[in-house]
Protein backbone atom coordinates (compact mmCIF):
# COMPACT_ATOMS: atom_id res chain seq x y z
CA UNK A 1 0.00 0.00 0.00
CA UNK A 2 2.88 2.36 0.81
CA UNK A 3 4.34 1.83 -2.67
CA UNK A 4 1.19 3.14 -4.36
CA UNK A 5 0.93 6.13 -2.04
CA UNK A 6 -1.87 4.81 0.17
CA UNK A 7 -0.23 3.61 3.40
CA UNK A 8 -2.06 2.08 6.32
CA UNK A 9 -2.49 4.92 8.77
CA UNK A 10 -1.30 4.36 12.37
CA UNK A 11 0.83 1.33 11.35
CA UNK A 12 3.60 0.92 13.97
CA UNK A 13 5.64 -1.51 11.84
CA UNK A 14 5.79 -0.06 8.33
CA UNK A 15 7.33 1.93 6.72
CA UNK A 16 9.37 2.84 9.83
CA UNK A 17 9.45 0.53 12.84
CA UNK A 18 8.17 2.36 15.90
CA UNK A 19 9.24 1.59 19.49
CA UNK A 20 7.44 -1.33 21.11
CA UNK A 21 4.65 -0.24 23.38
CA UNK A 22 1.13 -1.10 24.43
CA UNK A 23 -1.57 -1.19 21.75
CA UNK A 24 -3.28 2.17 21.38
CA UNK A 25 -6.91 1.47 20.55
CA UNK A 26 -7.56 5.22 20.31
CA UNK A 27 -5.50 5.13 17.05
CA UNK A 28 -6.52 1.94 15.20
CA UNK A 29 -5.09 0.92 11.84
CA UNK A 30 -6.91 2.63 8.98
CA UNK A 31 -7.23 0.94 5.62
CA UNK A 32 -9.03 2.51 2.69
CA UNK A 33 -10.30 -0.14 0.30
CA UNK A 34 -12.84 -0.30 -2.49
CA UNK A 35 -13.23 -4.05 -2.01
CA UNK A 36 -12.31 -6.44 0.77
CA UNK A 37 -12.50 -10.18 0.12
CA UNK A 38 -11.20 -13.04 2.24
CA UNK A 39 -12.00 -16.50 3.62
CA UNK A 40 -12.42 -16.60 7.40
CA UNK A 41 -9.67 -18.92 8.69
CA UNK A 42 -11.89 -20.27 11.47
CA UNK A 43 -15.30 -20.72 9.83
CA UNK A 44 -14.05 -21.03 6.22
CA UNK A 45 -16.85 -18.62 5.30
CA UNK A 46 -16.20 -16.47 2.23
CA UNK A 47 -16.53 -12.73 2.89
CA UNK A 48 -16.77 -10.08 0.18
CA UNK A 49 -17.53 -6.41 0.78
CA UNK A 50 -17.56 -3.79 -1.96
CA UNK A 51 -18.06 -0.03 -1.91
CA UNK A 52 -19.07 1.24 -5.32
CA UNK A 53 -18.86 4.89 -4.15
CA UNK A 54 -15.03 4.69 -4.00
CA UNK A 55 -13.31 4.95 -7.34
CA UNK A 56 -9.50 4.65 -7.41
CA UNK A 57 -9.23 4.60 -11.22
Amino acid sequence: MQSIGMPLLNDRFYPVLQPKGPDNFANPLKLLAQRLQFIDPITQQSNDWCCDELNFN
